[in-house]
């Protein structure tokens, strides 16, 4: 478990590394952001909660973005280029026989001793690096900006809603964001989060049981409990974390 020291003590090596002379500031920010997302290759992989870990990355990325703004834009970058959730974009096949390995590699798929992944390690991954990124938007401190905080999470929430097909993939992904982000943006947002949820609920469940036995019920009912059980009323594991932050090192 990660504590208030070790990710001050991280936050602070990085903000050095970053301002420091023994690397150019584009170079500094790409290795960043590298180091950031690769945590998510080099976690445990029989861990596929991702959460602890996850937040105490948050923190990181925003004590180290709030002092070295530029380190943001590599950061989305990044995420961007290993998981097209966290854009959010989905990449269409046209027709089954476009469904091939390129296509694969192309929406994210690694390859594993020559060949590509299972959909299950696929979905793992996809789901660590929407957890990663949800960890990200909705951490705050008081008295740090954000540059890309919960109003950048309302915006892709939206969006993903909004542009994104139903399906196993996005189920995984819009259920991940909820659950690491979905306590704060119901706390910020309020009843306009709550008509997130009934689109939810309303639109983009049924969406995917229209699909039948394509659809793993996992993905289904992930959002289905998600609402039944309203999660986002829960303060979501790993965010103790904060509060230790805010005690002593801003109040």
């Amino acid at each position: 478990m990660p504590t208030t020291d070790s990710v001050k003590a991280r936050a602070s090596e990085l903000i050095k590394a970053l301002d420091g002379q023994d690397c150019p500031r584009p170079i500094a920010c790409r290795l960043f952001a590298d180091k950031m997302i690769s945590i998510v290759k080099s976690r445990n992989p029989t861990d596929k909660t991702f959460g602890k870990l996850a937040f105490a990355c948050g923190y990181v990325m925003l004590l180290v973005t709030n002092q070295v703004p530029d380190a943001m834009d590599y950061l989305l970058a990044e995420f961007n280029k290993v998981c097209m959730y966290t854009v959010p974009k989905h990449l269409h096949a046209l027709n089954a026989q476009a469904r091939n390995t390129d296509y694969f590699r192309l929406i994210g798929y690694q390859e594993e001793d020559g060949k590509l992944q299972s959909t299950e390690k696929y979905l793992v991954n996809v789901v660590a690096y929407v957890k990663l990124y949800a960890a990200m938007v909705q951490t705050e401190i008081k008295g740090v900006r954000h540059p890309h905080g919960l109003a950048e999470g309302w915006k892709w929430l939206a969006m993903f809603l909004n542009t994104l097909p139903a399906i196993p993939a996005t189920a995984f992904a819009l259920h991940a964001f909820l659950k690491v982000a979905g306590f704060a943006l119901h706390k910020k947002y309020g009843s306009q989060f709550m008509k997130i949820l009934d689109v939810i609920s309303r639109h983009f469940i049924p969406a995917l049981k229209a699909q039948g036995s394509k659809v793993h019920p996992e993905a289904i009912n992930n959002l289905q409990n998600y609402l039944n059980d309203k999660i986002y009323l829960e303060e979501p594991e790993g965010q103790y974390l904060a509060q230790q932050l805010l005690s002593k090192m801003f109040l």
